[in-house]
């Protein structure tokens, strides 16, 4: 587990649950879903389909602390991302640093 930069949240990946997810103590707060696809080179990517949090965690900047820690823990697994999601596709836009690791399309 990862905390977030304000440290009284955490953040980790739940592969069985083909997620990464945002934690006050032990309870879900948010999560960004994905799917492991292939893409048509044979290389794994993640395509990032949804990211919520949950109202009351809303404005706080916590979706943006998810979505970065989902696409460094993707890098870190030598995946791209494919930003179907909304959210992760203007977060991929004010995060250009992070746009090598983006692919356009699915891999499915």
């Amino acid at each position: 587990m990862t905390q977030t930069p304000d440290s009284r949240y955490s953040l980790r990946h739940n592969p069985s649950g083909t997620a990464v997810e945002l934690l006050d103590d032990d309870q879900v707060i948010g999560e960004v879903n994905y799917l492991e696809v292939e893409l048509p080179d044979g290389s794994a990517a993640w395509d990032l389909v949804h990211t919520g949090v949950r109202q009351q965690y809303q404005n706080q900047g916590l979706a943006s602390d998810l979505v970065r820690f989902t696409v460094e823990t993707a890098q870190a697994g030598g995946h791209k991302i494919i930003p179907t999601c909304p959210y992760v596709a203007l977060w991929l836009r004010r995060h250009p640093e992070f746009a090598s690791s983006a692919v356009q399309g699915e891999g499915r």
